[in-house]
């Protein structure tokens, strides 16, 4: 496999891959629904809580073979009214999906995925909560 094809095809992969596994985890589905409310995009008029994905940063790790990828990825979750414990509670609810998380990827494997830090606040009027799950996801080429 190429440089060129590892650094512009992975992020697209491992970011698919994730949202798949996230979407499939039934504790995950139990408080999302089921198709569970997980998204790479802005949707219209979605149903609360969901959650999105709201970056993801892709940098080199070995800046010679450039074999390695580094990800930052940051989830980002949406609830109403049902106060912040609630927000917390998702947020508990993804980091243990991410800590069970087994994705199997063809151009790359999974080297460490770590859970960075996580956050819950209200946002706009108050009323709304906002989480943030911070993500960094080590990959190699496959040879």
């Amino acid at each position: 496999m190429s440089d060129v094809t590892f650094l512009t095809q992975s992020g697209p992969e491992l970011a698919n891959a994730l949202l798949m596994a996230l979407r499939a985890d039934t504790d995950v589905q139990a408080v999302l629904g089921e198709p569970a409310r997980i998204f790479d995009a802005e949707t219209s008029a979605p149903a609360f809580p969901y959650v999105r994905l709201n970056l993801h940063d892709s940098q080199t790790a070995d800046r010679v073979a450039r074999r390695r990828l580094e990800h930052t990825i940051q989830l980002a979750t949406y609830s109403r009214p049902s106060g912040l414990e609630s927000t917390k509670a998702l947020l508990g609810v993804l980091r243990a999906a991410v800590d069970r998380l087994s994705l199997t990827l063809s151009i790359q494997d999974i080297v460490q995925v770590a859970i960075s830090s996580d956050e819950a606040r209200c946002v706009g009027n108050g009323k709304d909560q906002r989480g943030l799950l911070h993500l960094r996801i080590l990959t190699e080429a496959k040879a």
